[in-house]
């Protein structure tokens, strides 16, 4: 089950029955027993069932997918009878963190409602939304944001309002987006990322002067942090470029010179302010920035670009020569590139280059989620790591290759499941064998029940009890040493009757009739406590007798299902083997289909980059070419 509880995943998201949530519903019982039922799932609480102690053993391992198998089994055995909803809500988070949002939101719906405080509730809510924004599927986030957090702290509230910003932004609700941003409060770094993507807002709803203000009191605000530093130098970068658009060169120039000269937008910033003091007609301003960057990685798209903007710089200056050498210095970096590249588009091509990048085991056992993408784990070695390491800032790329990584990561755990086929057969052999060791012994205990001789026993004594109490009977109370006595009493008086009247015998009569009475007086005086004894005995007698019955029943019942208990388990095991070998098979089909995909987005890439390059290298030569028939001309004008 769990095998195809992935492949759903990894084939896209299983379609959601009609039916299915009403047979999910009549699962967890009618809506009024499971808000009568339902304990507080986020309480600490004593653990009373020991499956659900198991349970928790092997989440806290972080093997989930054995928590999962665990939780399906109790279930369906009803071994969860204290801890239900925890078990519930606890598969409802695993199966979201494998991507099965429609299951885990069924479980949510129902459990999380009524068996949560609202923080908690708020918590899980704000969980699902996010996977909802990662599968593109806004509204159903929107819709979740909007309506189910309810009275959010802080915390949750602004996470709130940032994801509902970020979709109203996708959905080009500009003026929605800006509401949701400035409604963050107290958490300085979302709130600069809110000013931010606020700019970005007003400059859609063309509205710049707003804009603006929010770009210069992002620069101007102190930072403490990188991440400050880097949302910083965006906003400086962003607000360079919009002077630029606006032939207000002096004014990027400003903006970017406040860029760090050792940030990520360093390049950019240079390549700007380039831009800024050439269009200023500042020339020799312009060639400082330009000749910096061409220094830095001959990969990058602006230093490709740098390299073509300084000889052009010096031939405004009438610097000829410098001119001429900087255009060869970009020629000979262009043709590098392109080496480069086509070194690249040969190596993916003839190298099986995606099997290098797959997860190994060793990562997968250490995630357990095939849902953990780990891109730090991604392997790239070797003399094309560099540019193959540029296809991942492709974001059709990037995505593509980390549904492969989760099908890799889905192959190996079907493998180790597969594995698991022969210790179940072990299993199914070991217990056929206790059963037919303990059958012989059921069948002794079964012989040895002789439950009809019980029953008449039983009955016999409540007849007698009856008698006593009905008929006041006090001799039948007595215990053995005075029914003794009463016996030996009972003869002397048969012995004296036979005898003739005489006050030779009226002494001996006298006294035996003193004696009887005396043995009837303590049988009396004891009779209420041996009547309460005789009563408790035989309300013993009884219920062991109901045990002795519930026994016989229950071993019965043993031997009659024992042809049939075992029958059905090896043909699940064999359907469970084949079904896995089937998942596993079209799982390589689609991963294949994916390598190709893979293939044919980074070969679209490179031979875009290629195309790009060479075209840059053509610039270079017709300006060699140009400027050897310059050069040519003043001289042969000079002669």
């Amino acid at each position: 089950m769990c095998a195809l509880i992935l492949l759903t995943w990894s084939c896209h998201a299983l379609a959601e029955q009609p039916n299915q949530w009403w047979k999910v519903w009549q699962y967890f019982s009618s809506p009024s027993d499971v808000e009568n039922l339902i304990p507080r799932i986020d309480e600490a609480h004593q653990v009373k069932d020991l499956p659900y102690g198991e349970l928790l053993f092997d989440y806290y391992q972080q093997h989930y997918m054995t928590s999962i198998t665990k939780i399906l089994v109790e279930r369906e055995r009803g071994g969860f009878k204290h801890h239900k909803p925890h078990a519930d809500l606890l598969l409802g988070s695993l199966y979201l963190s494998y991507g099965l949002v429609n299951q885990a939101e069924i479980i949510f719906k129902i459990l999380i409602e009524k068996s949560v405080d609202q923080e908690t509730q708020n918590n899980a809510w704000l969980k699902l939304a996010e996977i909802y924004i990662e599968q593109g599927k806004l509204d159903n986030a929107k819709e979740i944001l909007r309506l189910k957090i309810k009275e959010p702290v802080e915390s949750i509230l602004n996470q709130k309002n940032e994801s509902l910003g970020n979709i109203s932004l996708q959905q080009e609700f500009y003026a929605h987006a800006i509401d949701y941003f400035d409604a963050i409060k107290n958490d300085p770094i979302k709130q600069r990322y809110a000013s931010y993507n606020s700019a970005i807002a007003h400059l859609r709803l063309n509205q710049p002067h707003l804009a603006l203000l929010r770009f210069q009191t992002l620069i101007s605000q102190p930072v403490n942090t990188k991440e400050e530093d880097a949302i910083r130098d965006k906003a400086a970068i962003a607000l360079g470029h919009y002077h630029l658009h606006h032939e207000e060169p002096y004014l990027a120039s400003i903006a970017f010179k406040k860029v760090r000269l050792h940030g990520p937008f360093a390049d950019q910033a240079l390549l700007g302010l380039g831009w800024a003091n050439l269009t200023r007609t500042h020339t020799k301003q312009a060639l400082a920035p330009w000749v910096t960057l061409s220094k830095l990685d001959p990969g990058s798209s602006t230093t490709q670009q740098a390299l073509l903007m300084v000889p052009r710089t010096f031939e405004n200056l009438q610097a000829w020569s410098n001119a001429y050498e900087s255009y060869q210095f970009a020629r000979d970096s262009y043709q590098n590139e392109i080496i480069h590249i086509e070194n690249t588009l040969s190596y993916i091509q003839h190298n099986n280059w995606i099997a290098q990048l797959q997860p190994n085991t060793e990562v997968v056992q250490q995630h357990h989620t095939p849902l953990d993408y780990q891109s730090t784990e991604i392997p790239l070695h070797g003399p094309e790591a560099s540019l193959l390491f540029r296809l991942f800032a492709s974001q059709e790329f990037d995505q593509g290759f980390q549904q492969y990584w989760f099908l890799e990561s889905l192959n190996l755990h079907l493998a180790e499941w597969q594995k698991q086929m022969p210790v179940f057969r072990d299993m199914l052999t070991n217990h056929q064998l206790r059963h037919n060791q303990m059958m012989p012994k059921v069948q002794r205990q079964l012989d040895q029940v002789a439950l009809e001789n019980k029953q008449h026993q039983l009955a016999r004594y409540e007849q007698r009890f009856h008698q006593i109490i009905i008929n006041n009977n006090l001799t039948s109370l007595a215990n053995n040493q005075e029914r003794e006595l009463l016996q030996r009493i009972g003869s002397a008086e048969n012995t004296l009757a036979q005898l003739p009247d005489s006050e030779k015998f009226l002494a001996s009569k006298a006294k035996l009739r003193l004696a009887k009475g005396a043995l009837l007086w303590d049988i009396n005086e004891q009779a209420s406590d041996r009547e309460w004894k005789l009563l408790k005995q035989l309300k013993q007698t009884t219920v062991a007798l109901y045990q002795l019955e519930q026994k016989q029943r229950h071993l019965l019942k043993a031997e009659h299902f024992a042809a049939d208990r075992f029958s059905g388990y090896e043909q699940r095991i064999n359907e469970i083997e084949i079904r896995n070998l089937e998942i596993e098979q079209k799982t390589r089909l689609v991963q294949e289909r994916q390598q190709r995909y893979l293939q044919t987005i980074a070969e679209s890439l490179l031979e875009q980059r290629l195309t790009h390059v060479g075209n840059l290298l053509a610039n270079a030569q017709l300006a060699i070419a140009r400027l050897q028939d310059k050069a040519s001309v003043e001289g042969n004008s000079a002669q």
